[in-house]
């Protein structure tokens, strides 16, 4: 009798373990699928002081055919008052900083009707909606626009706001 139960338990036991594997592979796959989700995003945050919560973005051209980036504004005023968008632009001159001032004020222009941003402008890779305080956004775009050849930004085009709400999109290959 005590044979019979040692054999009934190993097979249990077997059994439990081959299902417990199963279960780790399974959950292996979710994670690896979890994890190339998020490289193909990212979420920033703005606030009523005018600054996001990151200064770099990275974007994986070899990971992600698309990317999305998220944008919350953790601030209270209105988008009329304080609104937050985030554009990004690609770098043409050799004088960086005279190019991104350029990007900057051309994009003013537009006004707020646009959310700040020039319809017309090449540089423009991707751009949010201008957005008030506790609202949120997002745009997904195709990662074949980017070129190792250019440098990369990206900021909030209202009016002031570049000069602290700005960073650096770093492009992995």
């Amino acid at each position: 009798m005590k044979k019979t139960w040692i054999a009934v338990l190993a097979v249990f036991l077997s059994g439990m373990s081959a299902a417990q594997e199963k279960a780790s592979v399974n959950l292996s796959l979710s994670d690896e699928k979890a994890v190339e989700k998020e490289a193909c995003e990212v979420f920033l945050e703005a606030d009523d002081a005018m600054h996001f919560n990151q200064d770099t973005l990275i974007i994986n051209k070899m990971d992600c055919a698309e990317f999305t980036l998220h944008l919350k504004h953790t601030g209270k005023l209105p988008a009329e008052k304080m609104g937050h968008n985030v554009v990004i632009a690609k770098i043409t001159q050799k004088d960086s900083k005279d190019d991104f001032e350029d990007i900057v004020q051309t994009n003013i222009a537009a006004g707020v009707k646009n959310n700040y941003v020039q319809q017309n402008d090449r540089r423009i890779i991707a751009h949010t909606d201008l957005i008030g305080g506790g609202e949120e956004t997002k745009i997904t775009f195709k990662t074949n626009i980017f070129s190792a050849n250019f440098d990369y930004v990206f900021f909030c085009s209202a009016p002031e706001h570049a000069k602290t709400m700005r960073g650096t999109v770093v492009v992995a290959e």
